[in-house]
């Protein structure tokens, strides 16, 4: 989904602004901010700063973009990369069933915590517009909290405010680094949802996590299925 944000972003950037060189392709604007955004987010030690602080970041990365294209309009990097959080935050949407399994497991008297990593503002926004909250006994997010997943800390704290003990709980989520390998780390039951069907990845490949989900579904209304 980034990819065609970035693109509609870009697209509205070069329409809005008919002074730039008219060679400017939105097309080429766009991959090149892909590109720097992968060389730029591969820095590991730099990424859990870059991942709270997301419209600077991704300004640098435009400015990175531009630069690489010969683009001299710095000014425009951070209103570029604020109307493409925009466009990616209204094109979200909630994964099918989801809304109606929480439901059915808060009516089976379960404790539901919401775990998400990002800026406290972003993920707020998220969590209001798809009125979550209700649905949850306990919501953490790391830009709030200070800690995100994978590390342990986050579920453990959730755990406290859920009152409950790691072998009684259960992680669902569809990232085997953050999600599946950062619960099992905490001793919880983890639960990968492998929403495109394409299997767990071989090991060995670099940036490939080598984590092995306990249980693996394709769409969490199979959490709801068969009680």
């Amino acid at each position: 989904m980034s990819d065609v944000c970035w693109r509609e972003a870009c697209e509205e950037w070069v329409s809005r602004n008919p002074g730039t060189d008219p060679g400017i392709d939105p097309g080429v604007l766009a991959c090149s901010i892909l590109e720097a955004r992968d060389s730029f987010f591969s820095d590991q030690e730099k990424l859990r700063w870059l991942s709270l602080n997301l419209p600077e970041s991704r300004a640098q990365v435009v400015l990175k973009a531009f630069a690489g294209l010969g683009i001299d309009y710095p000014e425009s990097a951070l209103p570029l990369a604020l109307r493409f959080d925009s466009i990616k935050i209204a094109r979200i949407e909630l994964f099918p069933g989801a809304i109606d399994t929480l439901r059915h497991l808060q009516r089976n008297g379960q404790k539901l915590a919401l775990i998400t990593n990002g800026t406290g503002r972003l993920q707020k926004e998220k969590i209001v517009r798809f009125n979550l909250e209700p649905l949850f006994d306990c919501i953490v997010i790391e830009g709030a909290y200070g800690i995100g997943k994978p590390d342990r800390r986050v579920f453990d704290f959730a755990l406290d405010e859920l009152g409950v003990s790691a072998v009684d709980a259960w992680m669902i989520g569809d990232s085997l680094v953050n999600d599946i390998a950062g619960a099992q780390a905490a001793g919880v039951y983890a639960i990968w949802v492998d929403w495109g069907k394409t299997g767990l990845p071989k090991t060995g490949i670099p940036g490939k996590s080598a984590a092995v989900p306990d249980r693996i579904i394709h769409s969490i209304a199979e959490l709801a299925a068969g009680d």
